[in-house]
């Protein structure tokens, strides 16, 4: 572990310590919230197990009709349309997820999808309560789920092909996450739950991510990291993440006293809840500030007197639930700004990265700035770069004899003692190619 003896338990001590502070003293100015359908009224509109893509999100909804089911819902955030997806009178539906312009869901224990651009609905399985079908998640045209024979399935909604399964071994393979084609999930070949990433059409091995005999739970994959959770040594559940780039393991939140749950990763951060055994609340970890800052990378996001849970992030913005009340919010996060490039540039040339920082409208000076270079499909630092005083920044890539891409990265400063006008969470800048003639 990146995590030396000494620092996981100053991490843990000082955990302990904030989890029992008001949320406000863990940096809430990072975070903006809103409901979505206002207050409840009673159990009749209860709400639950919302998700997000885009302007989309998508949750179920129990309809105020006495006897009536579960159905899906849609919000459109561009457009505050509320729209039904789908709705049964037989069956109850169940954990929608959506990506792009997918949405997955239960029907029956089997799963189904539409496309909420075109209004395609596919039976992704169709087989009833003959084989139990549960937790699907959608990436692009992909859509995974689990089954009650404890495999990983998958299928390409953009074709009529069958489902296949996604990975194999001697025991079985449940709780799948998707990122792209990559596949997170959970596999008991050693005797103990351990987590596992498949590439969809690769004819690689799936990779190991974890393998002793304790038991993982939770994976979720994004861009670069994979998170889950592990029993710690106080015999609570903690949060460990590998990260791609690096291609180490590292240990996150962490408490002698405290439960973390539900981690769910997106680019730098991930969000997950912290259960003290009476209430629930939801926590942002930031992964580049915790490289230099520890705990005081994380941060609460929702302040409400009932419990907030199920968290989902995508990008920089959040959907949870408090109570039986979807709630929306985005983290208040710096941007990095690239003038243009060229389209093309001369043989052994390098490419400049002119541009600036800024968070919420005001522009961060003096800041350490990295510069990465994206090579077989990892993001590595090449230098450092300060900004000026007015956030401003340029600096030249090394010689470009292929094509390559860069990008600037702000790591991100915080700590618990801050004045929250100087703590910044982490961000990236958009990629920039440099092609050579």
């Amino acid at each position: 572990m990146k995590t030396g003896t000494f620092r996981l338990t100053l991490m843990v001590a000082i955990l302990a310590v904030a989890l029992l502070m008001p949320t406000t003293a863990l940096a809430k100015s990072f975070f903006i919230e809103r409901g979505l359908i206002g207050l409840s009224l009673g159990p009749s509109d209860d709400c639950g197990t919302p998700d997000l893509s885009g302007n989309n999100i998508v949750y179920v909804q129990r309809s105020s009709v006495a006897g009536s089911k579960w159905y899906v819902r849609r919000f459109n955030l561009a457009t505050a349309a509320k729209s039904v997806v789908a709705a049964d009178a037989a069956y109850d539906l169940s954990s929608p997820a959506i990506d792009g312009d997918w949405v997955a869901w239960v029907r029956n224990t089997d799963i189904r999808a539409k496309n909420i651009r075109t209004g395609t609905v596919k039976n992704v399985t169709n087989d009833g309560a003959t084989t139990f079908e549960a937790g699907p998640m959608v990436s692009g045209n992909y859509v995974v789920w689990w089954t009650g024979t404890a495999k990983v399935m998958a299928k390409n909604l953009s074709n009529s092909n069958a489902p296949f399964q996604v990975g194999a071994g001697t025991g079985g393979q449940y709780n799948p996450s998707i990122f792209g084609k990559r596949v997170a999930y959970l596999d008991s070949s050693n005797g103990h739950w351990n987590v596992y990433v498949k590439t969809i059409g690769s004819s690689a091995a799936p990779k190991r991510i974890t393998d002793n005999a304790v038991t993982q739970a939770d994976p979720s994959i994004g861009s670069h990291l994979v998170a889950w959770r592990v029993g710690n040594a106080s015999g609570h559940w903690m949060i460990r993440y590998f990260d791609y780039n690096t291609g180490e393991t590292y240990d996150g939140p962490t408490s002698t006293t405290h439960d973390m749950l539900n981690p769910q990763v997106s680019g730098d951060r991930i969000l997950y809840d912290v259960s003290n055994g009476t209430s629930q609340d939801l926590i942002a970890w930031d992964t580049r500030v915790a490289k230099t800052a520890g705990v005081f990378s994380l941060f609460s996001l929702a302040d409400t007197t009932q419990d907030d849970h199920w968290g989902k992030i995508s990008g920089n913005e959040v959907v949870f639930m408090t109570g039986v009340t979807p709630y929306w919010g985005r983290l208040a996060t710096p941007g990095i700004s690239l003038n243009s490039t060229p389209k093309r540039i001369a043989h052994g040339a390098r490419l400049r990265l002119a541009g600036s920082i800024s968070d919420q409208g005001h522009r961060v000076g003096f800041t350490k700035l990295g510069v990465e270079r994206y090579v077989s499909g990892k993001w590595a630092r090449i230098k450092t770069i300060t900004a000026s005083s007015a956030g401003a920044f340029s600096t030249t890539t090394p010689k470009n004899y292929v094509k390559r891409q860069y990008r600037v990265v702000y790591d991100g400063t915080t700590s618990l003692f801050d004045a929250n006008a100087i703590k910044h969470l982490s961000t990236t800048s958009k990629a920039k190619t440099a092609w050579p003639r």
